[in-house]
């Protein structure tokens, strides 16, 4: 048994647009077609009560309840912080892959 095939390559147009991210110090991504995502303030905005609170914790015995209910409050608000960073860049990634698509302005709400 023999066969032949003939084929035509043809070239397919594009269909998804590329999206530049220019990652920054101040701003927390900038996208090639101009939107700017800003920074996530979390860190900031709780750097004055960790800092409270590791003060505090500073003269406490290590072991101790009150220790470990100190060790407890910082871990929540180092996951309170890490969680809004991961949001953050969640929605980025959103946006940037699915924006120049789709092009639908209501995905990510600030």
């Amino acid at each position: 048994m023999s066969f032949s095939y003939e084929f035509t390559p043809t070239p397919t147009p594009k269909t998804t647009e590329v999206v530049g991210v220019d990652l920054g110090i101040k701003t927390l991504a900038t996208l090639s077609d101009g939107k700017v995502f800003e920074s996530v303030k979390s860190y900031r905005q709780f750097e004055a009560k960790l800092s409270q609170l590791q003060y505090l914790n500073r003269n406490k015995e290590i072991g101790s309840a009150n220790w470990r209910k100190a060790q407890l409050k910082i871990a929540k608000l180092h996951a309170k912080v890490a969680n809004i960073r991961k949001d953050a860049l969640h929605k980025l990634t959103t946006y940037a892959s699915l924006e120049p698509r789709h092009h639908c302005h209501r995905r990510f709400k600030r």
